[in-house]
């Protein structure tokens, strides 16, 4: 049976003893020699942020990849993905996207989904969906050495229920994971490489009884050097009961302004308080000032399109693909305005793809006529 592929979640791991051999693991596709950059294709009328000043073929998989994950920074990363049989596999790769390496194959049962791909404590960390002896939802941390192979022992938690949202961030060697449920209260999960391969804490975000029934949808996460805070909503965004809550480490707020919030476009926190990118269903974007004792704020002000944005902002840049007839890149600002045009990669459009932010420009891995192709964009406004 074929893994399903959604949006933003789909298969991979789970637990096995990282020195152990891969048990019946298909026989690695052999490396690819590095490619040499390309020029640029020819521009379209209307001018795209980003160009691609290279590309690299990575290896021929034996079986197409149904998922691409990949992370990568200046330093390098590492590509992941499972194909048609449900094998997992992962290569390194440079800041370029290119490598010498030969693909490893994962010996590690299906999930049903991968929330997670990151780099974190000299290696990489991956975070899973999936049934567990315990309960039919779990999650499953898997942490990964610099060449991409597993180090110690998987977390595994059990969940009341599927995953309905979350948000991630990076704070220093830990990842925190914002996570919500069906009828249960969000929680926040840390993960931090230990000697036995990860460390786990949980923290309800929410204080008292939860409201029977209700669902949580996290609507943002961030952390500065210390700090964490976590915005989300009970119950749904039209309904008269919902409300938004503001979760710290010292405790809960609830947050009346933003009551009628579509979604929460980009949150930092600056200075005393926290500013915040929020849009709503009939109006622009809007700023607000929240004050980390849910307290009454500054005035929210409306950002006109193309509009300066506060500097904490002004470098947040939001890439994604988009599959349709063709594969695009498309760039946008922290309020949501596309930057330049949106930048085709592929003309036929059905190919799994994953993209990284590297330095000033971004890497993308694709599935290109049975291949796995790095490209390499260049961005006057990265």
């Amino acid at each position: 049976m074929r893994p399903s592929v959604t949006l933003w979640l789909l298969v991979l791991l789970v637990a096995c003893d990282a020195q152990a051999p891969a048990a019946n693991a298909p026989a690695a596709p052999p490396p690819t020699a590095r490619g040499e950059a390309v020029a640029a294709p020819t521009a379209r009328a209307e001018t795209a942020a980003c160009r691609v000043n290279a590309r690299y073929v990575l290896t021929k998989p034996s079986s197409a990849p149904q998922l691409i994950a990949l992370t990568s920074d200046q330093a390098g990363g590492l590509l992941l993905w499972v194909d048609a049989s449900g094998a997992t596999w992962t290569l390194t790769v440079d800041a370029a996207g290119r490598s010498e390496a030969a693909p490893s194959a994962l010996a590690l049962p299906r999930a049903r989904g991968l929330l997670s791909f990151t780099k974190l404590g000299g290696g990489f960390l991956a975070i899973t969906e999936g049934a567990c002896e315990a309960a039919s939802h779990c999650l499953y941390g898997l942490r990964l050495d610099a060449r991409g192979e597993q180090r110690g022992q998987a977390s595994i938690t059990p969940l009341a229920a599927a995953p309905l949202t979350l948000r991630r961030r990076v704070l220093g060697s830990r990842l925190l994971l914002a996570l919500s449920t069906r009828h249960a209260a969000p929680r926040l999960f840390t993960y931090a490489p230990s000697e036995a391969g990860l460390e786990l804490t949980t923290r309800v975000l929410s204080e008292g009884a939860w409201p029977e029934e209700s669902d949580a949808t996290i609507l943002a996460l961030t952390t500065d050097a210390e700090r964490w805070a976590v915005l989300y909503r009970v119950g749904p965004t039209e309904a008269p009961t919902s409300e938004v809550r503001l979760a710290l480490a010292d405790g809960m707020h609830e947050v009346p302004t933003l009551a009628h919030a579509l979604a929460v476009d980009a949150l930092s926190f600056e200075g005393d308080g926290l500013t915040a990118l929020v849009s709503y269903e009939f109006f622009r974007p809007k700023l607000h000032r929240l004050h980390l004792d849910g307290g009454a704020h500054v005035e929210a002000r409306e950002l006109s399109p193309g509009a300066a944005l506060p500097g904490v902002f002004r470098a947040k840049r939001r890439a994604h693909l988009e599959h349709g007839d063709e594969l695009r890149f498309v760039l946008r600002n922290a309020a949501g305005d596309r930057i330049g045009a949106e930048l085709t990669l592929d003309p036929n459009g059905r190919a799994p793809a994953d993209v990284a932010r590297v330095g000033d420009g971004y890497l993308v891995i694709a599935f290109l006529d049975g291949q796995l192709r790095a490209l390499g964009l260049t961005c006057a406004n990265p």
